[in-house]
């Protein structure tokens, strides 16, 4: 591989990096804008993307355990945001 290529490859990764930074500090300042943490945002906005579905199927595309979606739903479903 070029030097010059090695070095592009190089400042792509870092941006990248640097903009899933950036995107993590928003998720998680719009999840407390909303008033939730930044897992059930995360699980919010899934939902909102893909629509309903189980919540065996929302655990496996948030990467969470079916208990943890459990709490997440409870979250949701009390602040009016979900319903089972």
């Amino acid at each position: 591989m070029s030097r010059q290529r090695e070095g592009a490859l190089a400042a792509l990764g870092a941006e990248v990096r640097g903009w899933q930074a950036d995107q993590e500090l928003f998720d998680s300042a719009v999840a407390q804008v909303a008033g939730l943490n930044p897992t059930d945002w995360r699980c919010l906005d899934i939902l909102g993307t893909r629509g309903p579905m189980t919540a065996g199927q929302l655990a496996e595309a948030a990467h969470l355990t079916t208990g943890a979606v459990t709490g997440v739903l409870d979250h949701l479903e009390a602040a009016g945001l979900v319903r089972r």
